[in-house]
């Protein structure tokens, strides 16, 4: 759906690492403008592992924060699909016979 809508932005999150590389909790620090693309880079981070911090030798939980950004890359072929979408739009089908 965000690709539809052309939705582009950074999303900053704020993740809790532990120890064992793990984020336990991400909280939206600063949001893309979309929340499908906030909720979708939430979720992603969830799947990621990180090197954890250290304290000496020892891996210790910590803070950080991770900026996530989704832009789209125009093609011809997304350029021709777009300029279809947005003639439906207007009320117009390029597949269908207009009559003028």
């Amino acid at each position: 759906m965000s690709k539809i809508l052309r939705e582009e932005g950074t999303v900053m999150l704020r993740v809790h690492v532990l120890s064992d590389g793990k984020a336990d909790q991400v909280d939206i620090q600063q949001s893309s403008g979309s929340a499908r693309l906030d909720e979708a880079a939430r979720a992603t981070i969830f799947k990621w592992r990180f090197t954890p911090a250290r304290r000496g030798s020892e891996a210790v939980p910590s803070w950080v924060l991770v900026p996530i950004s989704f832009k789209l890359i125009s093609t011809e072929k997304s350029k021709k699909r777009f300029k279809r979408i947005d003639s439906r739009k207007n009320g117009l089908d390029p597949g269908k016979n207009q009559r003028q």
